[in-house]
C-alpha cells in the first residue's frame, strides 16, 4: 500500500504531467487569433465560425497581414494560407489533393502556398531546397496580402502540410485525413475600410484540447503522453493530491 506521502507526490505528479502534456499542440496561430479547437479537424478545428468566444479580428482590405504561428512539434512539409469572404454559406477551404499540391496564389481565395518548405519523409525531393530546419518550439511569421474587399463574416485558414514518414500509409503514400498529413488553424476576420484594427492578442492562447501524442520529427522532451480529456485528469490528480495531503496532516496532528 502506498504511504500518504507517496500518494501526495503521485497525485501532484499526475496533475503536473497532464498539465504539461495538454500544452502540446503541434501548430498554434497567435495572430490573427485562432479558434483554439482541434487542429486535426478540418477545415476549421471543429469549431463553428459563430461559436461562443470565437475572436474576430478587424483588418484593412488590401493590407498586408503578418500571420504569427508557432510550430510546437516540428514536421517537414509546408504551409498554405486561404481566405473565405463569407463563412455563413460554408467554409470553402479545399484541402490539398496530395503533399505536392502547391498552387499559384490568386489573391482571392488562395493567398499563399508552399511557404517554409522543409524536406523529409514523403514527397521526396519536392521540398528541396528547404527554407527551414525541422525543429520544435519555433515561431514563424509570414506576410500575405488581403483581398481588397469589405466583408463581415470572412475567415483565414492556415494549413500545415506534413510529410513525415509517419504520415504515410503502409505503401508510403501520403495521407491527409485523420490528422496525419494536415493540421488546420482558422481565424475569423472582418475587413472594413478605415476600421481600427484589433490589437495583437496575447501570444499564448489556450492549448489545443486534443493534443497529439505523435512526437513528430523535431526533438521533443518529457515523459508524458495522453489522449482524451486531459483537463479532467489534471483536475482529478490535483484533487487527489490535496485530499491525501489533508489526511496526512490530520494523522500527524493526532500523533
Amino acid at each position: 500500500m502506498l504511504s500518504t506521502s507517496r500518494v501526495v507526490s503521485f497525485g501532484f505528479a499526475v496533475g503536473l504531467c497532464f498539465a504539461s502534456t495538454a500544452a502540446y499542440a503541434h501548430l498554434d496561430m497567435h495572430y490573427p487569433p485562432m479558434r483554439s479547437g482541434n487542429q486535426k479537424s478540418g477545415p476549421c478545428e471543429g469549431v463553428p465560425f459563430n461559436g461562443q468566444d470565437v475572436p474576430v479580428t478587424t483588418l484593412e482590405p488590401g493590407s498586408t497581414l503578418t500571420i504569427d504561428i508557432t510550430e510546437t512539434i516540428g514536421h517537414p512539409g509546408h504551409y498554405r494560407v486561404m481566405f473565405d469572404a463569407d463563412l455563413t454559406d460554408g467554409e470553402d477551404f479545399p484541402d490539398p489533393t496530395y503533399c505536392d499540391d502547391v498552387r499559384t496564389p490568386d489573391g482571392v481565395s488562395l493567398l499563399a502556398d508552399g511557404l517554409l518548405p522543409a524536406q523529409g519523409g514523403t514527397c521526396p525531393g519536392f521540398h528541396t531546397p528547404s527554407e527551414r530546419n525541422v525543429q520544435s518550439n519555433v515561431a514563424y511569421s509570414f506576410d500575405v496580402t488581403l483581398p481588397d474587399i469589405e466583408c463581415e463574416n470572412c475567415g483565414i485558414q492556415v494549413i500545415q502540410v506534413m510529410t513525415d514518414a509517419s504520415k504515410a500509409d503502409a505503401n508510403g503514400n501520403w495521407v491527409a485525413t485523420g490528422g496525419r498529413g494536415l493540421y488546420f488553424r482558422c481565424a475569423n476576420v472582418r475587413l472594413a475600410y478605415g476600421a481600427d484594427p484589433n490589437p495583437d492578442p496575447d501570444p499564448n492562447p489556450d492549448p489545443d484540447p486534443d493534443p497529439d501524442p505523435d512526437p513528430g520529427t523535431g526533438p521533443v522532451g518529457g515523459g508524458c503522453s495522453a489522449t482524451g480529456s486531459d483537463a479532467g485528469t489534471l483536475t482529478a490528480g490535483l484533487i487527489f493530491g490535496l485530499i491525501a495531503l489533508a489526511r496526512r496532516r490530520r494523522i500527524a496532528a493526532g500523533q
